[in-house]
């Protein structure tokens, strides 16, 4: 029962939290991140073999693995597996295979390349995995068949393994015994090469080790060394080692870049080449084909400070030589170049900021070449590395497509020179987000303050001189005022600026600042779907390295910190530039007399309390654990946490006193020893200890999230998983905070004549601790990080956000909810029914209403901020992690703000009819009207004409019109035909139209419903827009269902979303008569499919798209075979008999809704399936054994239908329509 009750009391709050439907997906955004892409692990692939489109693969810095649809830049999937943020990732496809293969830390892991599941995982224990490559040549396998994968590992043991394609079991291992450092591992048509860096005797650098192994057996077949140990004394030195070519290569360079050597993999020679240009050589890449089939060439790309430059090398097979074959001049820009292979076939492109080209391998004479068109999302940067597919026809490139990372964080992909789409992968990286103000608008703000300050008439000469400097900008308002009025009818586009967010009345269009774990900063704008609207590296502003940047927000600036730098950065929120001194003087934050500031920090497990920028740094105060706890965590409470009420109103208008101290400090520290959790909830002013609480069986190694706002503070608990089964899970618990435990009491501060709530810390002893009101809740998944919403004057409810990291999403739970005042263990009384309170359950479902992600998958989730809107009712959510996520939540509702609903240019239409209206009817009057009216009943009463005689009205003069009782029953109400494409459902669907409805027509022909809603239309010109048609399959079981579902769904999407008045269902198909011997199940099941079953299965429907009413209907046929028996009809019959049960139980299970049936005799319609002469015979023959003597019409049998619904105290009844063949 309890649980019944908390899942009764959720669905009645959920609509609370809930956002309309017409607003989701609409007020949010969400950029589902894949991050920096890795330059050796992304590439174009198909999917599976015979795929004709590509898919866009990659594994980014921060291990997640995921494809993306080139065409528009969308996620198709996505992974990521456990494994450290900055190891080593990997990714390898092979040709014409449905399968990718990564590898990250000690895991190797195959993933279906169409949508992301898993096919097989591999841990390679105690190891790292260094290098992974796919074994493309065929040892006996088929061309199907799942391909091999090779890894080199390091950690206790060095060494390569061959994976099973299909299962990633081990096939055999080679184990390096050596002290070698494994470097990589590299593949050619015949054998496996592993290369490793063997430390030189002197000096320290190393020499380049390349061992041999059998494909098949794993077997070590031959090793040789390069002496390379003056050139290479880092990793870094070396530049490429290629795998899965005709001749894989490997590349190195000194320590100045000046000198290139290049060693066909497999052979002991070494060719060294002169690196060009006038300029230092600050990078050296090599692009080389990866298939086995392509020709044996190969680019070097040299990167300088000011532009980039190439050389083309060519692989001699047959003579293992390496040879230059072309340059490529030296562009003073930078840019990058990627590969593309076709066939043999090998291309370059080269892109650049404002240029793409292509150039064969085999010459240097360009194929093709497209401009770049500019874009504001690629501004400051430039390429760093891309992947491109080439399209060559008749020697000229004719199409290209290049997915490029740019400097800036920005991956874009360029197809024939145009931006198809950019993807701002640099904030999977954010460490830290801040809302921020604005400078122009926070300006009036610092000018009023002015004014305050200031004498009279100072004052006013000062708003004078505001007032005419403000004249300046009128041009522009007036300019601009047409386009903002036509904006706030019809919308204003997607597209905004800053200048967009100042005039922004809502507040919906605020800023967040973000900093990246790279060293960019970004501005979003949350009202435009999370736009960026400027984007810089933090580097321009500081000659240091920022890895950790954390941010504090000013008035119109925001301050940067940095471990790695001693002092701040302050950077204008509007442009993204360097804040001016003039500007930080003006936007200071300013302190009120008689107030400070507390700083806090925690050092050595003791949190203290400091008052910054004073002559003596000590700290005022300290707070530590007690022994053998830590301190994992504290929580402030927001410094703007406007609160509309100093007391809760109880249902009995008696007041209950908030406790509303704004120097609230929530500590969280756990006992490793005793697995034990502790919150302190200290004053920040003074460091009193104010409340303590401690739970146990805790596992301390999980986080515990905590936040405080207004009176009441709540955490969240992981149950430790060694204690008894019963008691494991995870806990939420809300604590209030009042003066006193009492109504209209004031507690230990109401004696005192001097004291106030606001500021406590004044008081000594007990007299400054709240009355503490706790209660826990259990949910179901644990949670990372809680915060509240925000509101500008704290009127609206609240909500608790929490983020659940097992199902990636951000859950808003209503205040009221997890109000800890719901009575435990009885139900609630009048005054607390009053209240919104209900009976206390101890488990929390998360309703699904209460999801603000809805189906978004928002992955890596590190913080989640609130800000109020420019609104009361409405609250800006704003999550940032390894996605970026931003909403709008209105707890108690929108109610301070049209609905999307509201038409505004209706409105005004209607306005400005009926002003033409009055214009018109104004002279109109005017003729009828007469001076010597009396002036006031000439405003009732049509002065110029008599009233009617008493002999008029007897003759019906009388210019009133008649009643309507009876023939507007049906006039504007929403009716489903099932069936009413032909005979008496087609019939019925004429009438119901004849009377003023809207009707749906279902049927399983979709030509023949065409046929009929054209048919409808034509004869019913002013219903056309009324008259819908449909196709429904109902004559297979295992669809039944779902067949319904949607039929249902589309009619009363199509019918404006209202739910349905009436249904009524007379589909059949030919009459199924058959001898007792012929029958069989199959045989019976189907007769009765569509006229039994299924009119049965829809009554499922119909409480669910139908009014809950009396005057709603669902209709069913049958026939008269159910009373009159006949030879051969003995299944129809039993279906038929049974209607009439079903009409008598369904009218008891789906009242309101009245059920009845129409039971037709002989009708003459489609479902006679017979030659012409033979019908005329039957129905003669039948006309001989009916009363009317002449069979029914479909027109006729419709009157019936129109009865059943017309009649509101018709219910379970059949009529029986057959021209009294019963009684004949």
């Amino acid at each position: 029962m309890r649980l019944h009750a908390a899942l009764s009391l959720a669905a009645c709050l959920a609509p609370v939290s809930a956002i309309f439907e017409d607003d989701a997906y609409h007020i949010d955004f969400h950029y589902a991140l894949l991050g920096l892409p890795k330059r050796d692990a992304t590439f174009f692939q198909k999917p599976y073999g015979g795929s004709k489109a590509s898919l866009l693969y990659s594994i980014s810095e921060n291990q997640t693995i995921g494809a993306i649809n080139p065409k528009d830049g969308a996620l198709v999937w996505r992974q990521h597996p456990a494994s450290e943020p900055r190891s080593k990732g990997h990714l390898r496809a092979a040709d014409e295979q449905d399968t990718i293969v990564s590898a990250a830390g000690n895991r190797v892991t195959a993933w279906s390349s169409s949508d992301g599941r898993l096919v097989w995982e591999t841990n390679v224990d105690g190891a790292v995995v260094e290098d992974l490559e796919i074994l493309e040549q065929e040892d006996g396998i088929t061309k199907d068949e799942a391909k091999d994968a090779i890894v080199l590992v390091s950690g206790t043991s060095h060494g390569v393994k061959r994976l099973d394609g299909k299962t990633g079991r081990v096939k055999w291992t080679y184990e390096d015994t050596s002290s070698d450092m494994p470097f990589q591992v590299s593949t050619s048509p015949t054998t496996i090469y592993y290369i490793s860096l063997h430390p030189s005797i002197i000096g320290a650098g190393s020499k380049l080790k390349v061992t041999s192994l059998s494909p098949i057996t794993g077997k070590k077949l031959d090793q040789y060394t390069l002496s390379s140990d003056t050139e290479i004394t880092s990793r870094d030195h070396i530049v490429f080692a290629g795998a899965n070519t005709a001749a894989p290569i490997l590349a190195w360079t000194d320590k100045t870049n000046k000198v290139l050597k290049v060693n066909i993999i497999g052979t002991k020679a070494v060719t060294s080449f002169n690196t060009p240009g006038n300029y230092a050589i600050e990078k050296v890449v090599l692009h080389a084909p990866g298939h086995v089939n392509s020709q044996a060439h190969f680019l070097v790309e040299y990167q300088t400070a000011f532009g980039h430059s190439a050389e083309v090398y060519h692989v001699d097979l047959k003579k293992n030589t390496v040879s230059k074959a072309y340059s490529l001049p030296e562009l003073q820009v930078r840019g990058t170049f990627a590969t593309s292979t076709s066939d043999a076939n090998v291309h370059f492109v080269r892109i650049t900021e404002d240029e793409v080209s292509v150039v064969s391998s085999t010459s240097h004479g360009i194929l093709g070449r497209w401009p770049t068109a500019g874009s504001p999302a690629l501004a400051g940067g430039y390429p760093v590395h891309a992947v491109s597919e080439v399209v060559v026809k008749s020697g000229a490139a004719t199409a290209t497509r290049s997915a490029v990372l740019f400097s800036n964080g920005q991956w874009a992909l360029i197809r024939n020179g145009e931006i198809a789409w950019t993807r701002p992968e640099f904030l999977s990286q954010a460490s830290s987000a801040v809302w921020a103000g604005l400078p122009e608008v926070e300006t009036l703000a610092a000018e009023l303050e002015v004014e305050r300050h200031q004498n009279v008439v100072s004052a006013y000469v000062h708003r004078v001189k505001r007032h005419i400097q403000d004249l300046e900008h009128f041009p522009a308002w007036a300019q601009s005022l047409p386009q903002r009025l036509l904006g706030s009818v019809v919308g204003k586009p997607k597209e905004s600026t800053v200048d967009d967010i100042q005039q922004d009345t809502f507040g919906f269009h605020r800023l967040v600042v973000i900093a990246t774990e790279s060293g960019r900063l970004a501005a979003l704008d949350v009202g435009s779907r999370g736009k960026v609207l400027w984007n810089v590296h933090l580097e321009r502003f500081a000659d240091t390295k920022f890895e950790y940047p954390t941010l504090k927000a000013h008035s119109g600036y925001v301050e940067v910190k940095d471990p790695s730098f001693d002092g701040s950065v302050f950077i204008n929120s509007t442009t993204g530039g360097l804040a001016s001194s003039v500007n930080l003087q003006m936007h200071m934050p300013l302190v009120a007399e008689g107030q400070k500031l507390v700083s806090f920090g925690l050092a050595n497990g003791v949190l203290t309390g400091t008052l910054p920028n004073q002559p003596s740094s000590e700290s005022i105060w300290s707070f530590e654990p007690p022994s053998g706890e830590r301190i994992v965590g504290y929580t402030l409470r927001p410094l703007n946490d406007p609160v509309a009420s100093i007391g809760k109103v109880l249902g009995d208008r008696r007041v209950l006193y908030k406790y509303l101290n704004p120097n609230l400090v929530l500590v969280t520290a756990v006992s490793d020893s005793t697995r034990t959790a502790s919150v302190y909830l200290l004053d920040s002013a003074s460091g009193q200890l104010l409340h303590t609480m401690s739970h146990s069986d805790i596992d301390t190694s999980r986080p515990i999230p905590s936040t405080i706002s207004e009176n009441w503070f709540s955490y969240s608990l992981t149950v430790d998983s060694t204690s008894s089964p019963e008691s494991r899970g995870h806990q939420l618990i809300v604590s209030d905070l009042y003066e006193s435990p009492l109504p209209d009491d004031r507690g230990p501060l109401g004696a005192s004549s001097n004291s106030s709530i606001l500021e406590p810390s004044s008081s000594q002893g007990d007299a400054a601790k709240p009355y503490v009101l706790s209660q826990s809740y259990q949910i179901a998944a644990e949670i990372s990080h809680m915060t509240v919403t925000q509101t500008r004057q704290g009127i609206t409810s609240r909500e608790l956000i929490i983020t659940i990291p097992s199902t990636n999403s951000l859950v808003g739970i209503p205040r009221q909810v997890i109000d800890p005042r719901r009575p435990i263990g009885r139900d609630p009384t009048a005054n607390e029914q009053a209240e919104g309170l209900s009976r206390y359950t101890p488990l929390l479902p998360l309703d699904s209403k209460w999801h603000l992600t809805h189906k978004y998958e928002v992955l890596g989730i590190r913080d989640v901020i609130t800000s109020e809107s420019g609104i009361e009712s409405t609250s800006l959510v704003f999550a940032y992690g390894h996605d970026i996520f931003g909403t709008r939540v209105a707890p108690s509702f929108a109610f301070d703000i049209l609905g999307k609903g509201f038409n505004k240019i209706q409105m005004l239409l209607t306005v400005a009819a009926l002003f033409v209206g009055v214009l018109f009817v104004a002279p109109l009057w005017t003729l009828h009207h007469t001076d010597d009216c009396d002036p006031i009943t000439s405003t009732i009463f049509n002065c110029s004409a008599s009233p009617p005689s008493i002999e008029d009205r007897k003759e019906g003069h009388s210019n009133m019109s008649d009643q309507k009782k009876y023939s507007n029953k049906l006039q504007g109400l929403r009716i489903l035909i099932i069936g009413g494409s032909s005979g008496i459902g087609f019939c019925t669907a004429e009438a119901c139209l004849e009377y003023g409805a809207l009707v749906t027509i279902a049927s399983s022909n979709s030509s023949r419903v065409e046929a009929a809603v054209s048919k409808l239309q034509s004869a019913y010109p002013s219903a056309k827009s009324g008259v819908y048609g449909l196709t429904v399959d109902l004559s297979k079981s295992d669809t039944l269902e779902s067949e319904l579902k949607t039929l249902f769904d589309q009619t009363v999407k199509n019918m404006g979303g209202e739910k349905l008045d009436h249904v009524i269902f007379t589909a059949g198909d030919a009459l199924a008569t058959m001898k007792l011997a012929d029958m069989t199940m199959e045989s019976i099941l189907k007769a009765g499919q569509i006229r039994f079953f299924a009119p049965l299965l829809a009554a499922k429907f119909v409480p669910q798209y139908v009014k809950n009413s009396h005057e709603s209907s669902y209709t069913i046929t049958t026939g008269s075979i159910s009373e009159r028996p006949m030879p051969d009809w003995s299944v129809i019959g039993s279906f038929a008999g049974g209607h009439h049960s079903m009409v008598r139980n369904l009218a008891l299970d789906m009242k309101p809704i009245r059920v009845n049936g129409v039971s037709p005799g002989v009708v003459d319609t489609e479902l006679w399936k017979m030659p012409k002469e033979e019908k005329e015979k039957l129905m003669e023959q039948m006309s001989k054994k009916m009363a009317t003597g002449t069979p029914g019409k479909p027109e006729y049998v419709a009157e019936s239908f129109l009865s059943c619904m017309r009649d509101y105290n018709m219910d379970g009844a059949m009529i029986r329509t057959d021209g009294g063949g019963l009684f004949m």
